[in-house]
């Protein structure tokens, strides 16, 4: 006899998430993970991701692509529904995309002001392609999605249509003990007992994540120590502990040890002035209040906004403000992890 799992899931239609890149960093692969287990409730669901690594020759990578490519044109052919992340280089399957979208479900996520970061990190040729592609969109009917409103505005002024906006999610991953590193957890205590108020940092090396900024405006509070996690090229002192890479069950046991995080600084190099980052929803997530340089949409609950502080509205005095905050920390992980999960974006999205 088939269970009645197996047999709901048979009924259930075929949806595949198409991901134009791979896994190499950490913060896809747990917003894909997170995203997949809340898709499982409503579809059948499969992934088709770009496997390849950067330890390959540029002939493999490119091999890689076109395999990639080809077996994208067979996943839109045969699967009735598709969630796809946005990235200019996937070219032939972008191309297909409006033709397939008037006989299949399209949806199709946005994460971020593409045009201001391709021209920041001077791509003109990618940026040219993102343009096109963009444009060639307006001919189709896919749900496009908006992680925030600024952009989704951003994609209604170039011609799209059926652009809704639903902030990010997080989904919290399970930690166990023997996962985390004890080497790093005893230097973080010893650093932490050493200052009065803990705050932690992550960022993948970017200029607009704006690290440098962040260390001027600490010198002024002796009183703070700083945690940095990612490849920047500083050294731990009083003020700053410097750890260049840990796995998601550390960088989540650090997150939980601080008072606070502070999410992207310099956002606008690019022009931005809204963004919901996994960054910000992963310190909400595991009890810290963040300080944040944007308007985070996290603030659209009332049960959150006091735990975000926007920089552009207390300048300096937010150091202060945020690390003199009362957090129930157990209340903060509860209310986070409910409004801000992957089920809620997506009973939003397919509602």
């Amino acid at each position: 006899m088939i269970s009645y799992l197996r047999l709901n899931n048979i009924m259930m239609k075929r949806c595949t998430y198409i991901l134009p890149t791979n896994f190499a960093h950490e913060g896809i692969r747990l917003k894909v993970e997170g995203q997949l287990q809340a898709l499982k409730k409503h579809f059948n669901i499969s992934l088709h991701a770009l496997h390849y690594s950067k330890q390959q020759s540029k002939f493999r990578q490119l091999l890689e692509y076109f395999f990639y490519e080809f077996r994208t044109c067979f996943v839109l052919l045969f699967t009735p529904v598709l969630y796809i992340r946005y990235n200019p280089k996937l070219l032939f399957g972008n191309m297909l995309l409006p033709f397939f979208s008037y006989f299949k479900t399209i949806y199709v996520e946005h994460n971020t002001l593409m045009d201001t970061e391709l021209i920041f990190l001077k791509r003109p040729f990618e940026h040219r392609i993102h343009r096109f592609t963009l444009g060639w969109f307006r001919f189709g009917n896919m749900t496009h999605i908006a992680v925030n409103n600024q952009l989704k505005e951003h994609l209604e002024g170039l011609g799209l249509t059926r652009v809704t906006y639903i902030q990010n999610g997080y989904k919290a991953p399970d930690v166990s003990p023997d996962l985390v590193d004890q080497e790093i957890m005893d230097t973080f205590h010893s650093f932490k007992s050493s200052v009065t108020h803990c705050a932690i940092f992550t960022g993948n090396g970017y200029p607009w994540h704006g690290l440098t900024e962040i260390i001027e405006y600490l010198r002024q509070f002796p009183d703070i120590g700083l945690v940095v996690v990612g490849p920047y090229d500083i050294s731990s002192s009083k003020q700053i502990l410097s750890i260049q890479h840990c796995l998601s069950p550390t960088l989540v046991t650090l997150i939980e040890s601080c008072d606070f995080a502070i999410s992207t600084f310099r956002w606008d190099m690019l022009e931005i002035t809204e963004g919901s980052p996994l960054k910000s929803r992963q310190f909400l997530c595991h009890g810290c209040p963040i300080l944040v340089n944007y308007h985070d949409c996290a603030a659209d609950f009332e049960e959150l906004k006091p735990y975000i502080v926007d920089f552009r509205e207390h300048k300096e005095h937010s150091f202060s403000r945020i690390s003199q905050l009362i957090v129930n920390k157990k209340d903060l992980i509860k209310n986070s992890r409910s409004l801000l999960s992957w089920d809620c974006f997506f009973d939003t999205l397919l509602s």
